[in-house]
């Protein structure tokens, strides 16, 4: 009805909504150990821990083939679902090699494509590339110099043949030290690289799936601007694999969650980025 699609996550990798921790919790509870006898407890346990593989496909399975109470289609048939993504923002943190994401990305991936062919399919990536990275010529473009040890890479990552659209992210505000002009520049850069790298490595669309930008209200309307021109044709630089954007997010102003830390030799304390209503 009305055009509406819904978009829909299975896991969030962040502790405070459970995510990938809390399976790894549950397989530590169960008496899972580690290839070499250790404890279960660190997030990266996740992508490696067998209880939480099983539990995680069994979750799958089950919300594929929910249905849907009100008009009795089974989510795996259901038209108002656009896409599934399997995970957002998935970290392997240390994995130098990256095998450990990729593998795990195969094999869910091909896992939930066999129960659901339907529906277009991804993970939540941020964007990165990695040391090893199958693209090495753009391993410069990330913004921080941590973002090659996060475990995963554009372009590998994508390649996987039971993926049906590529993911990035942009956190200006959160990976910069630098001017809002130059916020800007990296943005556009960022957006164009990842359609390039997606016309000439893989041939697939590349939705913007999160991005957002703090205040003043002047410089975060002309980032929403430029960002909407750069990620959606025709006005994309590579409108080919432009497949759109999302901004996080939109709440009431009642709601407003802080983060406090060290950025740039700084103390700072802001709100997530949000379009209130």
């Amino acid at each position: 009805m009305n055009g509406v699609r819904i978009y829909i996550f299975d896991l969030p990798p962040h502790s405070f909504a459970g995510g990938a921790m809390a399976y790894v919790k549950w397989a530590h509870a169960a008496g899972e150990q580690g290839p070499n006898g250790e404890q279960l407890r660190r997030r990266e346990d996740f992508f490696t821990s067998n209880m939480c593989r099983t539990w995680f496909k069994q979750f799958v399975s089950m919300m594929l083939s929910r249905t849907n109470t009100v008009t009795q289609t089974s989510y795996r048939d259901d038209a108002s679902i656009f896409a599934w993504e399997l995970i957002n923002e998935p970290r392997v943190m240390g994995d130098g090699s990256g095998d450990t994401l990729q593998e795990w990305i195969e094999d869910m991936s091909a896992f939930a494509k066999g129960l659901d062919e339907k529906h277009l399919l991804t993970v939540g990536s941020e964007g990165f590339y990695g040391s090893w990275s199958a693209d090495s010529q753009r391993k410069d473009e990330n913004p921080v110099n941590w973002a090659e040890t996060m475990g995963g890479d554009f372009t590998r990552n994508f390649q996987t043949r039971s993926l049906d659209l590529a993911c990035i992210h942009i956190w200006v505000d959160l990976w910069l030290c630098c001017d809002e002009v130059c916020k800007l520049k990296f943005a556009e850069r960022w957006i164009a690289g990842h359609l390039e790298a997606s016309r000439d490595g893989f041939d697939k669309p590349v939705l913007l799936e999160e991005f957002g930008k703090w205040k003043p209200l002047d410089f975060r309307d002309a980032f929403f601007r430029k960002t909407f021109q750069v990620s959606l044709p025709p006005n994309s630089p590579v409108s080919s694999h432009a497949g759109g954007s999302l901004f996080w997010h939109m709440t009431r102003p009642s709601i407003r969650t802080t983060r406090t830390g060290s950025r740039c030799r700084r103390k700072w304390k802001a709100r997530w980025p949000a379009l209130y209503l």
